[in-house]
């Protein structure tokens, strides 16, 4: 309870009162105290919804489940970056791996098409640890209550798009 009463200390310097309607930073308030209660619950009632959302196709559980909390939103637009970019590569790999195998048909053993196969499975080993590295950081960051973007990934917002 003393980070919110630190909070409200800290903000009550931007309360005006004008006939009992109460204004802050543009907006206005029959109760100034609404503007403390968080719509959909807080950090910690959604901290399950968070982490699911790292968690491949379960991204959609805080999606729907978690609507109004802007917590879990947040984590749901993380974990559908990483998801959407891992199931676009392992599309873009079996297409190649596809293409590499049908050109160099006769050679997949020990000429070309092996060697090249060989470099893009390497570089789609490297691609997938990279996406559970960043999936592992985005639950860290759930379980401590932080809102940190990912690194490279983060700045997206996929599901700001779409859905509002």
């Amino acid at each position: 309870m003393r980070r919110l009463s630190d909070a409200i200390q800290a903000v009550k310097t931007h309360w005006k009162r004008y006939w009992g309607i109460y204004v802050c930073r543009g907006e206005l308030f029959r109760c100034p105290w609404r503007y403390f209660r968080k719509k959909g619950g807080s950090c910690k009632e959604n901290k399950v919804m968070a982490v699911l959302a790292y968690i491949g196709l379960l991204v959609l559980v805080p999606i729907f489940a978690a609507k109004d909390s802007k917590y879990a939103r947040f984590h749901a637009t993380q974990g559908l970056n990483i998801t959407v970019l891992s199931v676009a590569q392992a599309i873009i790999y079996y297409i190649l791996a596809t293409i590499i195998s049908i050109i160099f048909r006769g050679s997949i053993i020990f000429g070309v098409g092996g060697v090249l196969l060989t470099i893009l499975g390497f570089i789609n080993t490297i691609l997938s640890i990279a996406f559970i590295v960043l999936a592992i950081y985005g639950i860290v960051n759930a379980v401590q209550g932080k809102c940190k973007k990912l690194p490279i990934i983060g700045k997206f917002d996929i599901l700001g798009k779409f859905v509002k």
